[in-house]
């Protein structure tokens, strides 16, 4: 197949501080970003949310640019720039035409080392982020997502908030950024990257050049990541008065850099990514029960998830979480079509291709490798693994991971749990407060 090719080629700066540039020809744009090896889940309990307002903070000002330029200075270039947190990393990034790589480096080198800290800036942005936190507890699917992930996990460092509570934001000192920030924004926990029209020599030297030093110093690595399982085999319902029941139910799986992680795609593609796949063919267009229903995975140093999303009327959740739950036994017990699984493989194939086509993926998934492995997987690599994957590896796969003393179901909506019947899960009533405040 005849696609535009690229490599990976990896730089180690003093401290540890790691550089990714990946030039791809026929490109424009570059995409660079600046990501930091820290997030919610190495967070202390009593100053969770964090990683999440130093994100906040930073896009106020730095030495050598106001809240401002930060942005005008980027959009007048026709470019963006953003940042997001997640559990374990923190990453700023920009997109921008090759030839003003430079002015994008020294904003997101000046954000990542030079912020303020300014003290009405930390009140404007306290009241900013209580503000988004009010919004996820207003929107049923994203507060229903948010107590999945705490029956999930537990009380722990991946069940907790990524934003924190109000009022573990409310109690967030300058001190307390400047301490996060200086122990965690420096050597070996910074990777940098840079995916399109990028000239490899000049992108290491505007690094070298704008970051300040004291990012250049080593830093220990963050303990291991702990978590909790405390509602294995159980159906958590959170009741209120809705027309629509938010449902997730999901298995522990496994961290980034286990092998099966190619087979949990495959088995991934089968049952729920995308509109050809078993649930939703079965769930929303034969049965009619959803508009929306969705498998998904994530990967942590540690542990990782695989899990099933759909919103139903409440009068039709029973009948949702039996054929759920009977899919789930189908895939376990009984063999699968070899057409299925070559459409699963070739679905893969496609959209890890397509995503080839964007810099910012490219760049995304070269960091990612990094992160968790140490080392680039190729795209032509990846696809190997997939198309390796055998029916017995996903029936192996689905039998572990999928048993119902292994899965944490959760709804969120207008349901009665005691009228509902189920001879695997054990059925408990719980009210949001109770699942954030243990």
């Amino acid at each position: 197949m005849d696609r535009k090719q690229y490599s990976v080629k990896k730089y180690k700066l003093s401290g540890g501080v790691r550089i990714l540039v990946i030039p791809v020809d026929g490109k424009l744009a570059t995409s660079i970003g600046f990501w930091i090896l820290t997030g919610s889940a190495y967070e202390n309990p009593e100053i969770q949310g964090i990683s999440h307002f130093l994100e906040h903070i930073v896009f106020r000002g730095t030495k050598n640019y106001s809240g401002k330029e930060i942005v005008a200075d980027i959009e007048k270039l026709g470019g963006s720039i953003d940042a997001y947190t997640s559990k374990e990393e923190t990453c700023y990034y920009a997109t921008v035409l090759g030839e003003d790589i430079d002015v994008a480096v020294k904003i997101l080198a000046d954000i990542v080392s030079r912020p303020l800290f300014v003290k009405n800036d930390i009140e404007l942005e306290r009241n900013v982020i209580q503000s988004e936190i009010d919004d996820i507890m207003d929107a049923p699917e994203s507060l229903a997502q948010e107590l999945f992930l705490k029956l999930f996990f537990g009380d722990s460092q991946l069940g907790r908030p990524i934003l924190g509570s109000k009022d573990s934001v409310s109690k967030i000192s300058g001190d307390d950024l400047k301490n996060y920030w200086s122990e965690n924004y420096s050597g070996g926990k910074i990777i940098i990257g840079a995916a399109g029209a990028v000239d490899i020599e000049k992108f290491i030297e505007l690094v070298e050049e704008n970051l300040a030093k004291r990012i250049f110093k080593e830093k220990s690595y963050h303990p291991k990541i702990n978590w909790q399982e405390n509602n294995d085999g159980k159906l958590v319902i959170t009741s209120k008065k809705s027309s629509q029941v938010h449902f997730f139910i999901g298995a522990r799986t496994f961290p980034f850099d286990d092998e099966r992680r190619y087979a949990l795609a495959v088995l991934d593609a089968i049952m729920g990514r995308g509109s050809a796949s078993r649930l939703f063919q079965i769930i929303r267009e034969k049965m009619g029960l959803v508009y929306n229903i969705q498998s998904f995975s994530e990967f942590y140093t540690t542990t990782g998830l695989w899990a099933v999303y759909a919103g139903t009327s409440p009068k039709n959740f029973q009948k949702l979480f039996d054929e759920i739950s009977t899919q789930f036994d189908i895939i376990r017990k009984n063999p699968i079509d070899s057409n299925e699984l070559a459409d699963a493989k070739n679905f893969l194939r496609g959209r890890l291709l397509l995503s080839s086509e964007s810099i910012w993926t490219i760049l995304n998934r070269a960091v990612e490798c990094e992160h968790y492995l140490g080392k680039f997987i190729s795209i032509e690599e990846t696809i190997e693994k997939f198309m390796n994957i055998t029916a017995d590896d996903i029936i192996e796969l689905a039998d572990e991971i999928l048993r119902p003393d292994n899965l944490t179901a959760f709804a969120f909506g207008d349901v009665d749990g005691s009228k509902l019947k189920n001879k695997d899960f054990e059925i408990i009533q719980k009210s949001a407060n109770d699942i954030l405040d243990k």
